[in-house]
């Protein structure tokens, strides 16, 4: 307030005379909020905002790492979901991604349940790339997960679970958007058809993947009360826009797939 009245005095906020010849520096923008700033937004959006910022499960560190960040995003009730989606999938937060893929216990759990279990925790956003990040940390966690200390997984390579779990945010978008006609919905024939060669070269059990396809049209990869983009939603555009980029790196059948939509990027 005082800087614009300032200004329109024709002086500067430090009191200096304003002219054409030496003109008011323009005001600085306000610098990116930090990750305590943005726990306290998540907590103000819950339903107990007060007594989230006044007693949470954790510790508020005033410079928090990513771990602990994850921690205090899954363990703190009432937060919104939305606003952790965002967060998580924001460019610049890969390593808090990472970490809250990896406070989940998936050890021995199947596929399709652990896939369900991370999107059931926060809202996805509709935005290719920000799923591609998303289902990337969730990709190798799993994978590293699944196969610790076992040689039954089915997967052979963390590229392979990225792959599938891309394939059914489609399927799901596929399935249950209104906005495809009955009669151009996926098959299983198909959907097995599109990861055909992703699993290091080979093909994932067909078995699992008509299971996948029954299990997603059947009931979709977001809560009742979501809309279309809602967690495991896609909005038709994202659609559009992730099985372009894909086709274009061969991604459904060759091991290019460790590359984002359309990005260019090398393979993971």
């Amino acid at each position: 307030m005082r800087a614009d009245a300032a200004k329109k005095a024709g002086r500067s906020p430090k009191g200096r005379r304003c002219s054409a010849a030496a003109p008011c520096p323009l005001p600085s923008p306000p610098p990116p909020p930090p990750p305590l700033q943005l726990i306290q937004q998540l907590a103000a959006a819950a339903s107990g905002a007060a007594t989230a910022i006044a007693k949470p499960p954790l510790p508020l560190d005033p410079n928090p790492d990513a771990a602990a960040v994850a921690r205090f995003l899954r363990a703190t009730p009432g937060l919104s979901r939305a606003l952790v989606g965002d967060l998580l999938a924001a460019p610049d937060s890969g390593a808090v991604m990472d970490a809250y893929a990896r406070s989940f216990a998936w050890r021995g759990v199947a596929f399709e349940p652990a896939l369900r279990n991370f999107l059931s925790t926060f809202t996805l956003s509709g935005e290719a790339h920000a799923i591609y990040r998303v289902l990337d940390a969730f990709a190798s966690a799993y994978y590293d997960a699944a196969t610790a200390g076992t040689d039954s997984s089915p997967f052979a390579t963390a590229d392979a679970v990225h792959v599938l779990a891309f394939s059914l945010i489609l399927l799901n978008t596929d399935a249950h958007s209104p906005a495809v006609p009955r009669a151009r919905k996926m098959t299983a024939a198909q959907f097995v058809a599109n990861v055909r060669g992703v699993n290091g070269g080979g093909d994932l059990p067909e078995s699992m993947l008509r299971a996948l396809h029954a299990s997603v049209v059947a009931a979709p990869l977001r809560r009742p009360d979501e809309g279309e983009a809602g967690a495991g939603g896609l909005s038709r555009a994202g659609s559009r826009s992730l099985a372009g980029g894909k086709a274009a790196c061969g991604c459904f059948g060759a091991r290019q797939c460790a590359r984002g939509p359309s990005d260019g990027g090398g393979s993971r």
